[in-house]
């Protein structure tokens, strides 16, 4: 026993040691409690316990009153004898050194990783020094316990010497409170974090929405950071695509999704769809069973097909009128490609264009229609045009007249360059109700910054 002893000192002197501290310095140092070693040290990194047992050992020390070598002898009962018991109870006894501050930093058993967020149950929770908070406040030596549980805001700890009680208590603190955490290596066990679904079904249905739910069981009461639901539509194509933020780990957890309200999506009235929820733990994604359920409503008809032959499309008209090439982009729609003759200095895209008595509204015009033309100096833009190509005027230079009678271009219609490099002083005339819009339009599209605006 004196040998089993003596081996496990000098390991521990070892680690301080390595860590830049002699053992002299590192007692000195200590106000909460000195170093020691246990008899029963496994100086294996794997913990002895899965992270379920560990976090019940935690619990299990709620109320009791833990003293590990007697220091200081009118306040035996520090946060670091907790920790010390926990190390030993995981099978690493020796590595429980120094006071609560001094876990920011010292050496951790093999595979034991320390973590800045995420936090999980069974990780150590090593609180700042001289940090204050609505919490806590802790003083030059920190703070140490055993998370619980925790998500994004705050942590619940079993620790001891807790505003000054002399047991482990339970409670709850803010996230801002800690330095880092240390998490053991549960190895194997953690991998063993099975879950599962039960309840699976739909708590409401109307024309456009349903609230699915389920009951995600986990009998281990691994953290589950995130859940979500897939749902598909009666043609197999994935409609929702799911997913929000859980950090739970009760045993069961219900899961509800709201379609509508949460994953922002319509459903179509009468039709059917199939569901399945899922849920995230331990780096592994678990699914339920697939569900099915049926909208109210009617299902809607199909849209009549247009009557235009597919041979019209993309067909080309040439208007002399308007001296334009134009291309059938639609039923009744198309599109300004280029002007028949490029010499003349004035063009006007009209409203319509007819071809074999069918009128077509003339909604575009295309790009690089007008590009690098070296003749135009006057173009007036026709009331149904709700798009502009790209480089569609660029290089226009003698431009110096834009009627634009249209009130519906946005920036998403109107392609980059369209108005580059044309003249420096141009003038442009619009309806009243868009003339500051489109001020700030065109020039943004090229237009000259120093053009002037007038209504039409």
């Amino acid at each position: 026993m004196k040998a089993k002893r003596l081996t496990a000192i000098l390991l521990a002197a070892t680690l301080l040691l390595s860590a830049g501290q002699t053992p002299a310095a590192a007692m000195a140092n200590e106000t909460t409690v000195p170093e020691t070693i246990s008899e029963n040290t496994s100086m294996f990194g794997h913990s002895a316990h899965s992270q379920q047992e560990a976090t019940n050992w935690a619990s299990g020390q709620i109320g009791k009153s833990i003293d590990v070598d007697g220091y200081p002898a009118e306040q035996p009962f520090q946060c670091v004898d907790l920790i010390k018991a926990y190390y030993t109870y995981l099978g690493n006894g020796a590595y429980a050194t120094g006071n609560a501050n001094a876990y920011i930093t010292n050496t951790l058993p093999a595979g034991w990783t320390r973590v800045y967020g995420n936090y999980q149950p069974g990780d150590i929770a090593v609180w700042k020094a001289n940090h204050s908070c609505s919490t806590c406040t802790t003083g030059g030596y920190g703070h140490v316990g055993i998370i619980t549980s925790a998500d994004s805001v705050g942590f619940n700890a079993v620790n001891q010497n807790f505003c000054g009680k002399t047991h482990c208590t339970h409670n709850w603190f803010n996230v801002s409170a800690l330095a880092c955490a240390i998490r053991p290596d549960f190895g194997s066990a953690a991998a063993a974090v099975q879950l599962g679904y039960s309840n699976i079904g739909t708590d409401y249905i109307d024309d456009g929405n349903a609230i699915l739910r389920g009951s995600i069981n986990n009998p281990s009461r691994a953290t589950v950071p995130r859940v979500g639901a897939f749902v598909w539509d009666s043609a197999g194509n994935l409609v929702v695509d799911y997913s929000e933020a859980c950090n739970r780990n009760n045993n069961p957890i219900g899961q509800t999704v709201n379609i509508v309200m949460e994953a922002k999506v319509g459903l179509k009235p009468g039709s059917n769809y199939t569901f399945q929820l899922w849920a995230e733990a331990n780096g592994q994604r678990f699914h339920s069973e697939k569900s099915s359920f049926k909208t109210t409503g009617t299902a809607p008809s199909a849209p009549s097909q247009p009557e235009t032959t597919p041979s019209v499309i993309n067909t080309t008209i040439e208007d002399t009128t308007s001296n334009g090439i134009y291309k059938i982009t639609g039923t009744q729609e198309a599109a300004f490609t280029k002007p028949i003759n490029s010499k003349k200095t004035s063009v006007i895209i009209p409203d319509t264009v007819s071809s074999n008595g069918v009128i077509y509204k003339v909604t575009t015009i295309s790009a690089n229609a007008f590009k690098n033309n070296k003749s135009i100096t006057k173009a007036t833009i026709g009331k149904n045009i709700t798009s502009i190509g790209d480089y569609a005027f660029l290089g226009c230079k003698k431009l110096k007249n834009i009627t634009i009678k249209t009130t519906a271009l946005k920036s998403s219609g109107i392609g980059t360059k369209a108005f580059s490099n044309t003249f420096v002083l141009p003038t442009v005339k619009a309806p009243k109700s868009v003339l500051a819009s489109y001020k700030k339009l065109l020039k943004a599209k090229g237009l000259s910054k120093i053009a002037i605006f007038k209504k039409l």
